[in-house]
Order: structure tokens, then sequence, then C-alpha cells
């Protein structure tokens, strides 16, 4: 049974989740359209590199502002907290194991690892959501939302010990003026330093 199960999950890493419906996660949705927008998936992955911040996390920021949302304080520590706990554990274990494949050849068993770390990022997703404050989407412009995103991740930085620099700065910009297009950004870079 066990084996089976085993077997099952390396064909399908969605039934490692938890049973809350990820596919109607809508910070899901979210992240995989905002991640697959030019120049988000290189700025975020420069910034997981220099800073070591969480993607996911990052995202969070994004969609709750996205959503007319500043996190709480009391959130915000609790997604760095459970980010950190998941990161450790269970994503950067998988993303070092793929990492390590990469330069030998078995694509296949790269492919499979990759499969796992992506189900990995998708559960992390959902115990992020479960944060999020249960309040409905608010009416607001792309300066509002920009702003809120601004701050959201400014707090973030701040609860991680994670100064930006000016390159991180531009990466930042850059992420918030594809997520928020049409938002003025020249004041939002005093924010997240």
């Amino acid at each position: 049974m066990a084996a089976a199960a085993s077997r099952a999950s390396a064909r399908n890493p969605e039934c490692l989740a938890p049973r809350m419906a990820v596919r109607t996660n809508p910070f899901w949705r979210y992240s995989l359209r905002l991640y697959r927008l030019p120049g988000v998936a290189p700025a975020c992955l420069a910034l997981q590199e220099r800073l070591g911040l969480d993607v996911n996390v990052l995202l969070f920021c994004l969609w709750a502002a996205s959503r007319g949302h500043r996190l709480p304080a009391n959130t915000m520590t609790l997604a760095a907290g459970l980010s950190l706990m998941w990161s450790t554990h269970v994503v950067r274990p998988l993303r070092h194991m793929r990492r390590f494949l990469k330069p030998l050849s078995l694509p296949a068993l790269r492919r499979d690892v990759a499969k796992v770390e992506l189900a990995a990022e998708r559960v992390e997703q959902d115990l992020l959501v479960r944060l999020a404050p249960k309040l409905p989407a608010r009416k607001k412009d792309a300066a509002d939302g920009a702003g809120l995103a601004a701050d959201n991740i400014a707090a973030y930085l701040r609860r991680g010990r994670m100064p930006a620099k000016a390159g991180d700065v531009r990466h930042l910009k850059a992420i918030l003026s594809v997520a928020f297009p049409g938002s003025a950004l020249d004041g939002l870079a005093r924010r997240l330093r």
C-alpha cells in the first residue's frame, strides 16, 4: 500500500498537497499568472538568491495588495515563520537535490524532483492563503495596489532582516510595474529599503 502511494505521488505530486482544494486557491492562480509575465521570474529569482527571500511570501504580499489589503503585522510574522520552516525543511532540500542532479545524466529523476518541488511550493501557498485576512477583494486603483504591495513587501523584508540594496529595489520595482501596470513607482523605492 505504501509503495503504491509512493508511486502515485511520484506520478502525481498534487496528491501530496493538503486536502484543501488546491486548484481553487486564488493565490496560486494569481502567482502562476504573474510569474509567467515578462521579467517577473528572473527578478524573483535574483531576489531569492541575493536576499534569501521566499518567492512565495513575496507573491503573497503582492496578491494581498492586489485584493486591496495591507497585511497585518501578525499575519506577516506568521507568514515569515511558516516560510522559514517550510523552506528549511522541505523546499530548499528539494531545490538542492534538483540542482545537484543538473550536471548528472539523470534527466528523468531531476524532472521528478522538480515536480515534487513544485508540489511543495503549492502546499506552501495553500498554507499561506489560510493566513490571509478573510476579507473580500476591495476596489482600488493600480497606485493603491502598488503602495499596499510595497508596504507588505517592506514589512516582510524588515521581519526577515533583509535590507534591500539599490539593485534589489530595481528588481522589486520591475515586479511591481508588471503586477500593477500604470502605477507610479518613483516614491515607492524609499518604502522598500
